[in-house]
């Protein structure tokens, strides 16, 4: 059997707003939690709109430095591209606070320049996030996350103690799952029982566009197996004594 594809995951992390510190604790922690995962610190990079935050290895956010960290990550064949954006969303795109929304044409062209072919992964935590799960982005090497669907407001971005929801079930689900859709499951299942544990009239639906040619990758290096189950060889029986 063909040994599985091994990946050089890069990342960027970006918030899109000051307003909630939930949206940076969810940046910080995912971070960490990207490195527990085998990648390595100077391949992360981190963008915030909270100018106290902001420092030597985190940038401010916004559509052209995004880019910038993109291409400072100089990826290459080999490489893998991972790209979470938190804030608040509107059916145009994601809230980048001073600054026009984020849309799925601005984030689809920073990816084709700076991600071009490789393996893609793009979480966009919001409101209406689900514009991003669109034909502008959607390639066969890129899966879309999204915390809503395109007509829904987000519950998935709405704050627990620490962290937005759909962070939060993020953060909890990473650890448990070896494929991008699997993960998707988990994290679906967890904002679904948040939901109908608070209540909540109306479901947000986060959405997942996997293109056909990353599903087979595992979820940063995951093992994963053939799916095969081997058959159990039975015994021979041995011939009776006295017997011919």
């Amino acid at each position: 059997a063909r040994s599985q594809r091994y990946v050089n995951w890069k990342a960027v992390l970006m918030t899109g707003d000051n307003e909630i510190v939930a949206f940076d604790n969810g940046r910080e922690k995912l971070a960490q939690a990207l490195q527990a995962h085998g990648i390595k610190p100077q391949n992360i990079r981190q963008l915030t709109m909270k100018k106290e935050l902001q420092s030597d290895n985190v940038g401010q956010s916004s559509k052209k430095n995004l880019a910038l960290a993109l291409r400072n990550l100089k990826l290459k064949k080999g490489d893998g591209c991972f790209v979470h954006i938190t804030s608040h969303g509107t059916p145009e795109g994601i809230v980048m606070r001073d600054q026009a929304p984020l849309s799925p044409f601005d984030l689809h062209r920073i990816l084709r320049r700076h991600c071009k072919r490789l393996p893609t992964v793009v979480m966009a935590v919001g409101c209406y996030t689900g514009v991003f799960n669109s034909k502008t982005l959607k390639r066969s090497r890129r899966a879309i996350y999204t915390a809503a669907r395109d007509d829904r407001t987000s519950f998935g971005c709405g704050v627990e103690d620490v962290y937005t929801y759909w962070d939060g079930c993020l953060l909890e689900e990473l650890p448990k799952h070896k494929t991008w859709s699997r993960l998707y499951k988990g994290i679906d299942r967890c904002i679904a029982n948040k939901e109908a544990k608070f209540q909540v009239d109306f479901r947000s639906y986060p959405q997942l566009g996997l293109g056909k040619k990353i599903r087979k990758l595992g979820v940063f290096n995951a093992k994963i197996g053939s799916g095969k189950k081997k058959k159990k060889r039975r015994p021979k029986k041995r011939a009776a004594a006295g017997s011919t």
